[in-house]
């Protein structure tokens, strides 16, 4: 994961990338890493540049784990976001999997202190 991580975020800072079709999905990868490492400055960073890449709704259901992990560790409900990409139609069956698991375990975790 972390020279997955490393490449992308040199990848990412290429001259010419932003014109590069599908590279956003470099920013996913540094958004897995962000909250791997639970490093919020870079979950909110490759979020915020995932997000701003693409206006489809079923790319963007692909960082709903990830926005969830931020709005939890900034004291929101994790589920909002979790449940707008459940809402989104046509989500491939592993990405419902999977947005469905984080659900179940936001369910059942506490707010953070505060």
């Amino acid at each position: 994961m972390a020279v997955t991580a490393r490449w992308s975020e040199a990848a990412r800072t290429m001259a010419g990338m932003e014109r590069v079709p599908g590279a956003n999905w470099l920013d996913l990868v540094r958004a897995m890493r962000g909250a791997a490492e639970m490093d919020l400055d870079l979950l909110r960073l490759a979020i915020r540049a995932f997000e701003d890449a693409t206006t489809a709704e079923r790319d963007r259901a692909w960082v709903a784990s990830y926005v969830a992990s931020r709005d939890h560790s900034e004291g929101g409900d994790p589920v909002v976001a979790l449940d707008a990409a459940l809402a989104v139609p046509g989500l491939s069956p592993v990405l419902t999997a999977d947005v469905l698991m984080y659900r179940a375990f936001y369910r059942n975790l506490p707010p953070p202190d505060r």
